[in-house]
């Protein structure tokens, strides 16, 4: 799901801290690549990254979440389902069922493409299910009070 101009906020940054937690500059992943070429595995960089993207989830900094963990799943190709699961939990926190529902979407056509495990299926199936019901409840409300 490649993200469109409109959409785009700003590039996916690394926080560079001291030893103290404060912070030094902010570095763009591609900046950090290109100065910090690494032989040890991609797994490790992406672990960081992640690690990051959690980091600005429980500060409240959704954007900034939203932007590492894209990226995430773009780079792994919404094979690793944590990336999905946390990206769904973000637009879940901020009521954004749209967004989660087709990013579980997306997910699993990628899933089904790469015959992933059933139980993985068939747990993107549920909470898709979850969100399609919210959504369905909110559109008869919405129907409910257009009426009155």
């Amino acid at each position: 799901m490649p993200i469109e101009k409109s959409q785009q906020k700003q590039q996916p940054v690394i926080i560079v801290k001291d030893d103290n937690g404060q912070i030094l500059r902010k570095v763009s992943v591609k900046e950090w690549l290109e100065n910090h070429p690494f032989n040890a595995d991609k797994e490790d960089f992406e672990l960081k990254l992640y690690r990051e993207a959690l980091n600005y989830f429980y500060l409240k900094q959704y954007d900034q979440a939203e932007d590492l963990l894209i990226y995430l799943c773009e780079a792994t190709h919404y094979q690793r389902y944590e990336y999905i699961e946390r990206v769904a939990t973000l637009y879940r926190t901020q009521n954004r069922l749209d967004k989660e529902r087709c990013i579980l979407l997306l997910a699993k056509r990628m899933q089904e493409k790469n015959q992933a495990p059933k139980e993985l299926l068939q747990r993107i199936t549920r909470r898709l299910d979850k969100v399609d019901e919210q959504l369905n409840h909110y559109q008869k409300a919405n129907n409910l009070l257009a009426l009155n």
